[in-house]
């Protein structure tokens, strides 16, 4: 490739639409770079700096890129990148991160259009292809007041917007930033909504705002640390209330790879599979109806297998009329979880106001019922009682769960169990996916949790073995889905079973023929995709 001959740095500002915290003036400050080869072939970059985002001003951008990078990247071939790299990082040298990487990303933004120009191919194919033809964008919203947010909601909407961004954080109080994600998620409930506050709280504000925005529906928390504050990265992702991204402290692969390795994050501010909501529906749709019908078919044959003789009681009588004492006890009931519903939708709450009215609920009952309030303190500590094993098994189920991941084993299991599916054929691999999550799921019970873990190794390895996206998807949802009726590190189970009497052996013989049924059905729909009847 013919070298860089010319490296030309100008500022290049452009307005903006709406208002946005980190910019003062309408406008957004960028410097632009243009490289031009021997032969006079041309390639563009471009810094975006922004002075409260990161360390870099426009100004500091440009006389960077003008008085030390453009004359030590003169001569060097654009194809090289690694090169490119080794002479900015002799003129800037990396400290503790790369050192100007906004600089530096401009620079190598033009050395992949300028390389891509002189051989006729786009970035993607230079850097492996196209994996997609679209990408789902999301709709940011930065407002000091919810009425300003309701507009701007409403123009992403007219856009075609159906995912949001919130920016949280100084200026805004916690408290706003609450009523904020909750407006977004009232004015799209099925919209894929994450939160970024850019570096702005500290260890204790996120560790409190987390779980109130999970409450809301708010599916990850974006930057909400400084990128230098690693053990609190670290106890925020123990804490697991939301997927923690990075996004401004990633300058560099070093970054992301020492970051992981110190269990700092989930992701990189993506989706974790990028994939629309709504893809594969219909396909997802006749696998669960399919499953559906196997399941009930196997657990009415297993009833008429087993069947008892009824016994009658000489005393029975008819059944009691519905009385309006029963209605205020089923009301009694029911007004809790409404009452929660809206708590949850318009007051962040949470499993302590649920537990709460659901106490409440209960005692009303009781009295309202007839039992007094010696008989409903009664009943309610018979009940307490039966389930006390339960809670126990719950609580040992997490405890091992925490010991696997404080203790960095399951991040040897992942490794471990994704390496060998890099070496055999598509097809191979797809299916083995599904005994992967199986594995996965009895030290991580917690279905989202899984996601978290597993996708960003699995996508990428189907992206390398050229398979659909839905595969991976559809065999985390086969595997890890399915294993929620096994795993004895699933509380909820244990607690069911418990609180019913069954004993877990008892269960483990009956489920798994309904295991195995539906688990063929996964298998089934990944083959339709990898064969091309379904997407």
């Amino acid at each position: 490739m013919a070298a860089i001959a010319r490296v030309e740095v100008g500022r290049f500002d452009y307005d903006l639409i709406g208002d946005f915290k980190f910019f003062k003036n309408g406008v957004r400050p960028t410097v632009v770079v243009r490289l031009t080869d021997d032969s006079g072939v041309q390639g563009l970059g471009q810094s975006v700096p922004v002075e409260t985002w990161t360390y870099e001003t426009v100004e500091s951008a440009e006389t960077t890129l003008r008085h030390y990078i453009a004359p030590a990247i003169v001569g060097a071939d654009p194809a090289d990148l690694a090169g490119v790299h080794s002479r900015m990082e002799r003129a800037i040298r990396p400290s503790f991160s790369v050192g100007q990487p906004l600089c530096k990303a401009a620079i190598d933004l033009a050395c992949y259009d300028l390389w891509g120009r002189q051989s006729g191919r786009s970035a993607s194919e230079l850097l492996g292809g196209a994996k997609r033809d679209s990408v789902k964008l999301s709709w940011t919203v930065q407002a000091p007041t919810l009425d300003s947010a309701e507009q701007q909601l409403a123009l992403g909407r007219a856009q075609g917007y159906d995912s949001f961004n919130v920016k949280l954080g100084y200026p805004q109080t916690p408290q706003y930033d609450i009523a904020l994600v909750q407006t977004v998620c009232r004015f799209a409930p099925d919209g894929f909504h994450w939160t970024d506050a850019n570096t702005s709280y500290d260890l204790e504000t996120a560790m409190a705002m987390a779980p109130k925005l999970a409450d809301a529906g708010i599916r990850a928390l974006e930057s909400p640390l400084p990128p230098n504050r690693l053990r609190d990265y670290q106890a925020l992702k123990r804490h697991g209330a939301l997927p923690i991204l990075m996004d401004e402290g990633i300058v560099s692969p070093v970054e992301a790879e020492e970051f992981a390795a110190l269990g700092m994050y989930h992701g990189i501010a993506m989706k974790v599979a990028q994939l629309p909501a709504a893809s594969g529906f219909a396909l997802r749709s006749m696998m669960f109806v399919a499953g559906l019908v196997l399941w009930v078919a196997w657990t009415m044959a297993y009833a008429r297998r087993t069947r008892m003789a009824a016994t009658v009681n000489a005393e029975s009588t008819a059944p009691p009329r519905f009385t309006g004492v029963d209605l205020l006890v089923l009301l009694s009931v029911l007004v809790p979880m409404a009452a929660y519903v809206y708590g949850s939708l318009h007051g962040s709450w949470g499993f302590l106001e649920l537990g709460a009215a659901f106490l409440i609920g209960g005692c009303v009952a009781g009295l309202v019922g007839g039992l007094g309030v010696a008989g409903t303190s009664a009943t309610f500590n018979e009940g307490m009682q039966s389930m006390l094993p339960a809670s126990m098994l719950i609580g040992v189920a997490r405890a091992i769960s925490v010991v696997l991941a404080d203790g960095k084993i399951i991040d040897s299991l992942l490794h471990g169990l994704a390496s060998p599916l890099e070496h055999v054929s598509p097809v191979v691999s797809a299916l083995l996916m599904i005994p992967f999550h199986n594995l996965v799921h009895i030290p991580v019970p917690s279905v989202s949790g899984q996601a978290v873990l597993t996708m960003p190794v699995l996508v990428p390895l189907s992206d390398l073995l050229q398979m659909s996206r839905q595969v991976p998807v559809l065999a985390y949802q086969t595997g890890a889905g399915m294993m929620e009726a096994l795993t004895p590190t699933n509380g909820a189970l244990m607690a069911v079973l418990m609180a019913a009497k069954v004993p877990y052996g008892s269960w483990l013989r009956f489920a798994i023929v309904g295991f195995v049924l539906c688990t063929a059905v996964g298998i089934a729909g990944i083959l339709a995709v990898l064969w091309g009847m379904a997407g």
